[in-house]
């Protein structure tokens, strides 16, 4: 394939795509209330999850027309940790599956208290409404998150310490989803971590021995925005697909109506990829 698509039609049917979300998806989500964090975790990981990935492609979009295209990495990197995890929650039965997501909101929000508390003291935690019992609690709570959570993870076979999440490796390897998940997230993690070679690969020159270098050149941001594009639409695409087989969507959006649309649109996104993250430019290959 060549080094570029055309980013403009791709740009067009990912703005298509977003439009038939908001028309067939958006309405089917779940109509939610507070007590259905505790009652009803999958439909809310759902909602959540579908409403940002719309978002994300809407932002990325918003970075490409504006010269930002390189900004759109860590969106696909969540996307792909998504697109994995939905994946497997939705192969477990409700009860392990429900249990595993409200663990680890209960996890992940103690230990974001925690670090916070961490690093802006007692004072400034109660000033910003965080009683100090609430905030003395969240040990407690992690402590009894992390021993459920073993408990489950034995029940499911996890290849992890007791306690912990499996890696999103793992996942993948349990999904099917390997090869996805070595691609993008060796394509994205560059974008979320410092990295010299990922600078380097922004600078471009011309021809000539003396043309100057310039840092995040055209050819750069252009074609991560391609990149971020392409495979956001793709993941989203794939989750949705997920989600309707084996979530709680597969009756609420009009089937025919949806399947014609989603389906022209996947079509003509797919076509112009798979879009690579790497090109022989920017490793100063000649083209034969």
């Amino acid at each position: 394939m060549t080094d570029h698509i055309d980013d403009h039609d791709l740009r067009v049917d990912v703005e298509a795509l977003c439009d038939a979300a908001v028309r067939y998806v958006v309405p089917a989500l779940p109509k939610l209330r507070l007590e259905d964090a505790r009652d009803h975790p999958s439909a809310l990981i759902t909602s959540a999850v579908l409403h940002r990935q719309i978002s994300a492609l809407r932002g990325a979009a918003l970075l490409t027309d504006n010269g930002l295209g390189h900004l759109t990495l860590p969106l696909a990197r969540t996307a792909c940790e998504e697109r994995i995890w939905i994946e497997y929650v939705f192969s477990l039965a409700p009860e392990p599956r429900d249990m595993l997501i409200s663990l680890m909101v209960r996890l992940e929000g103690s230990r974001i208290v925690g670090a916070q508390q961490q690093y802006f003291g007692a004072k400034l935690m109660k000033r910003l409404g965080f009683p100090k019992p609430f905030v003395t609690g969240q040990a407690k709570s992690r402590t009894d998150a992390e021993h459920r959570l073993g408990t489950l993870g034995k029940l499911l076979d996890w290849d992890a310490q007791p306690g912990q999440l499996p890696s999103i490796g793992w996942l993948a390897s349990k999904t099917g989803l390997s090869q996805l998940y070595e691609f993008v997230y060796a394509a994205t993690s560059k974008g979320v971590h410092f990295s010299p070679s990922e600078h380097f690969r922004s600078g471009w020159t011309g021809a000539g021995p003396d043309d100057p270098v310039t840092f995040l050149a055209h050819p750069y941001t252009e074609y991560r925005g391609e990149f971020g594009l392409y495979w956001l639409s793709v993941l989203f695409i794939e989750t949705l697909a997920t989600l309707i087989e084996h979530g709680t969507l597969g009756d609420t959006i009009p089937a025919e109506a949806a399947a014609d649309e989603f389906g022209a649109v996947a079509s003509a996104i797919r076509s112009f990829g798979p879009v690579p993250i790497a090109l022989a430019a920017e490793f100063n290959l000649r083209q034969e």
